[in-house]
């Protein structure tokens, strides 16, 4: 019999305990998605005995049969950018954020800045508010330990406009006067006293996000076919790029690896449809670029530059480790480093509009938004805070000179470099590097 392609169903769960397989669920562990792909390598080694030929020789594989093999496995496929269709409901792909090394943000509020931040009180502070801080919402411009307020979640600029942040368990009050003060930047702005759930974000994660603790890994089980022949992974870890092309849906494309835990045929469970909204149009995105100074004499902004395709790569290193203390000789996987990388495609402009040359030969940083979507709980907001340009290609599209352009997802040099420790003082570790702070999106 043939096998067919649409038949494919992904299935997957986080890992109570790394590296353990759990179950699926069909209820919630569904995933609809686009070409699904595997590869398998089973572990094999070479043998070069002395044997008066060159026939090979047959090689040794550690697996002792289908359903306790010894091989890892890689799974591909993509996902639609959909929300849930409610701005508090996490979408059931957020789960898969976390397995690439991103860590997810509940119950996100959001505040309006009126006017602009501005620098701390020595006026020697950047008028920006760190992701990861502590801030106050007071009737002064000095944080206040006593009246903490929450925590910043995503760099905010002296005109970002609005601030996102968690409560973290803090008591401060909110009324039409005060200010929202951060405690490592001292940057500060008058702030609306309406303050409104915002959604779910996603920050880049690091130790045991990327591998060591029980939180991140995922299982996986692939069906082949109607048939219900299926590949299932243990202790997987991926990376993600996020597509963007005008007019189109924006694309989730995945990568896992992980440890192959069985073939099998039969048994597949009936998927129960995810519910979610048809995917937004990549069109209305609001774009804006700006150097990442940061204080009021900041470069003019560009809004809405001419462009038509965007990739964000979040460049993971995938290893799955060795451990020949288990049947499988493999363990789970660990991110071992990123390289975040943007690539995209803006028609030239004059530097008088938008200077990309000076950022590319100096390597001075560019910071950008974009929205996708409209309707709540099926919108999105994806902000970088310190491209840095790595190339700069002529181009023409529709004989239109376009500049190719590739750029690394930096963490900047104005020291938001402040680590996450729930409820305690912000401590910033540098006054010139960033902390996981490369790359947020948030569901609105």
């Amino acid at each position: 019999m043939a096998f067919r392609t649409f038949d494919r169903k992904l299935y997957f769960a986080l890992e109570t305990t790394e590296g353990t397989f759990v179950t699926p669920s069909a209820s919630s562990g569904y995933l609809e998605t686009i070409d699904p792909s595997w590869t398998v390598t089973p572990r094999m080694f070479e043998r070069n005995p002395t044997r008066l030929s060159v026939t090979p020789a047959p090689q040794v594989v550690a697996g002792t049969s289908k359903t306790t093999p010894a091989a890892t496995v890689e799974f591909s496929f993509s996902v639609e950018l959909t929300g849930s269709g409610t701005t508090a409901t996490v979408p059931r792909w957020g789960d898969l954020l976390k397995a690439c090394g991103m860590r997810q943000v509940e119950s996100l509020n959001s505040t309006v800045i009126v006017g602009n931040l501005s620098e701390g009180a020595a006026a020697t502070e950047p008028a920006v508010l760190y992701n990861n801080e502590n801030f106050s919402f007071v009737g002064t411009t000095t944080y206040s330990a006593g009246d903490r307020s929450g925590r910043v979640v995503g760099d905010t600029f002296y005109d970002d406009g609005i601030l996102y942040y968690v409560t973290d368990g803090a008591s401060g009050s909110f009324s039409a006067s005060d200010k929202a003060v951060g405690q490592a930047s001292a940057a500060y702005g008058a702030a609306s006293p309406v303050s409104t759930a915002a959604g779910t974000a996603w920050v880049m994660d690091a130790h045991d996000g990327l591998g060591g603790g029980n939180s991140s890994s995922v299982s996986f089980v692939v069906y082949l076919d109607n048939t219900n022949a299926a590949l299932a992974a243990k202790g997987c870890r991926g990376t993600v790029d996020f597509v963007f092309a005008a007019g189109d849906r924006v694309m989730m494309n995945f990568t896992f690896m992980g440890t192959l835990k069985s073939y099998t045929e039969g048994g597949a469970p009936t998927p129960t449809a995810e519910g979610r909204p048809l995917p937004p149009a990549f069109v209305n995105a609001d774009m804006v670029i700006q150097d990442s100074s940061y204080g009021t004499t900041d470069a003019v902004a560009v809004s809405s530059p001419i462009f038509n395709s965007i990739t964000i790569s979040l460049g993971n290193d995938l290893v799955v480790r060795e451990n020949p203390s288990v049947s499988s000789g493999y363990g789970q996987t660990y991110i071992t480093g990123r390289t975040p990388t943007m690539t995209w495609n803006p028609d030239a402009v004059l530097s008088t509009e938008y200077d990309f040359w000076q950022r590319f030969l100096v390597g001075e940083t560019t910071r950008c938004k974009l929205n996708v979507g409209t309707a709540a709980g099926n919108k999105f907001l994806f902000k970088v805070p310190a491209l840095q340009f790595t190339g700069l290609a002529d181009s023409s599209s529709d004989e239109v000179v376009v500049y190719d352009t590739t750029s690394t997802m930096t963490g900047g040099d104005y020291g938001s470099s402040v680590q996450e420790i729930t409820g305690a003082d912000s401590t910033q570790t540098s006054s010139r590097l960033g902390t996981n702070n490369e790359f947020m999106f948030i569901h609105l």
